[in-house]
């Protein structure tokens, strides 16, 4: 098993994690299954998509859904972006 590194943020954290076993399950929500790889795909088309955007580094990011994976996905997408997520349920 391999050694968890030292570093400064989650994202180089996860991108570690990818890494070493992008196919393994990262979330199930439901029926669905999503793996490392994956995940880490639609967190980059996130961060594209709020840079390409306009949102600056600190911007705060609304999130108004119902409970969802994707979830998960827009928050790590902040986080590469750089950006805040603000999360707001629908209820």
């Amino acid at each position: 098993m391999a050694r968890i590194p030292q570093t400064t943020s989650l994202v180089d954290l996860f991108r570690w994690r990818v890494k070493q076993s992008p196919d393994n399950v990262a979330f199930k929500f439901l029926d669905k299954e999503t793996s490392y790889q994956d995940f880490d795909a639609a967190a980059n088309k996130v961060a594209q998509g709020l840079i390409a955007g306009g949102c600056k580094p600190h911007a705060r990011v609304a999130y108004l859904d119902k409970n969802s994976d994707y979830y998960f996905e827009f928050v790590y997408g902040t986080l590469k972006s750089r950006t805040v997520s603000v999360a707001i349920n629908w209820r």
